[in-house]
């Protein structure tokens, strides 16, 4: 599939750019349940997002979003978030 103008995000709803872009913004397609999860349905996302999300169900996802409501604010000091999320996996894990 390719990306059609105007899409966006479904994390952060920012404007994606084509794939192979090297921004934070470059098109991927998530697996919403992840594929070591067993899931196949996959959604439109930013690298940035996607790399975020990891291997989080969408239920952890929704959890780590909850514990960080601005988690999209971090994008610039993302590797504050990213131990946030590292230490987040452990108690959002059950």
């Amino acid at each position: 599939m390719t990306l059609r103008k105007g899409a966006y995000c479904c994390y952060c709803k920012r404007i994606l750019t084509p794939s192979g872009t090297n921004h934070s913004t470059s098109f991927t397609w998530d697996h919403v349940r992840p594929r070591s999860h067993g899931g196949t349905y996959k959604v439109p996302c930013c690298l940035t997002c996607n790399n975020l999300k990891g291997d989080f169900t969408p239920e952890q996802w929704d959890r780590v979003r909850a514990k960080f409501p601005e988690w999209w604010k971090l994008f610039k000091h993302r590797g504050e978030l990213l131990l946030a999320l590292r230490q987040a996996r452990w108690s959002i894990a059950a």
